[in-house]
């Protein structure tokens, strides 16, 4: 399922400024929030879309609104597009605070899930509970994304001491909330990115955008962010959050449309 990157592509002799890796990547990441996608639209979706997918977030518990059955469905769809599947981490927080991690892990690898996300964006964990929760989840032999931040905006050290605990643990990546991503007035924080450089790599995070359907707020914003991250890191830059239907809106970014870096000055 989805297109061929070897197929001649449309317009193939007006060049990008960047060419795309294969799959499966480790940079140039992006995932997107399943909000409920039926099989059939999913199916199209993959075939259409699925080759610039990476990761999808079944998003806030919907998958325990499925049946099994679907849900088992729902994530083959996925890996038949080679896209990595994750259940969300405020379900694994809803878990956790009903003591019920061992029945959330089996029934993870029962339907396939291939990440957890370990967020604590919704409870008052220590970082010695948060620590444990991510040992747990290696423990149960799953890869984990920790999210660092959330809720209210954290101290530039407090997400880095955050972000370098979970990797030096044995995160795959460390997901950056977006509510840590700018300002309370809208500015980039320049200072955090600069700060968490200095002591990891690009590639050891991945960066939301805004939830539209959980915080509101206009496309441009989410626009500005991703332009933004491109721009300052270069496309290889991993991005979560999208709205399924907004990756080739990305993916033109991350191929240079838009970035106002073209001698004529066009933007899109």
């Amino acid at each position: 399922m989805g297109n061929n990157m070897k197929e001649l592509r449309a317009f193939s002799k007006i060049p990008f400024t960047s060419e795309p890796t294969s799959k499966p990547r480790q940079s140039g990441i992006s995932e997107i929030c399943d909000w409920g996608i039926p099989l059939g639209e999913l199916k199209d979706y993959l075939e259409h879309t699925g080759e610039f997918v990476d990761v999808a977030k079944i998003v806030l518990g919907f998958g325990s609104v499925y049946s099994q059955k679907m849900l088992k469905e729902k994530i083959d769809l996925y890996h038949q597009a080679q896209v990595k599947v994750q259940p969300g981490g405020i379900f694994f927080e809803y878990a956790a605070s009903l003591n019920k991690t061992k029945e959330f892990f089996e029934h993870c690898q029962e339907v396939g899930f291939d990440y957890i996300e370990v967020s604590d964006s919704r409870s008052d964990w220590t970082r010695k509970q948060k620590n444990d929760h991510i040992k747990s989840v290696i423990d149960a032999g799953i890869e984990v994304i920790p999210e660092s931040g959330g809720g209210t905006q954290h101290s530039i050290q407090e997400i880095v001491d955050d972000v370098k605990e979970s990797l030096d643990m044995g995160a795959w990546k460390v997901t950056v909330d977006c509510a840590e991503i700018r300002s309370p007035e809208g500015e980039i924080r320049q200072d955090l990115f600069d700060a968490l450089f200095a002591k990891v790599t690009l590639n050891d995070l991945i960066f939301e955008t805004r939830a539209i359907p959980i915080r509101g707020g206009q496309t441009s914003q989410i626009r500005d962010t991703e332009r933004w991250l491109i721009k300052q890191f270069g496309p290889e830059v991993n991005i979560a959050n999208l709205q399924h239907n907004w990756v080739f809106a990305l993916e033109c970014l991350r191929r240079g449309m838009g970035l106002n870096i073209l001698q004529s000055g066009i933007t899109y």
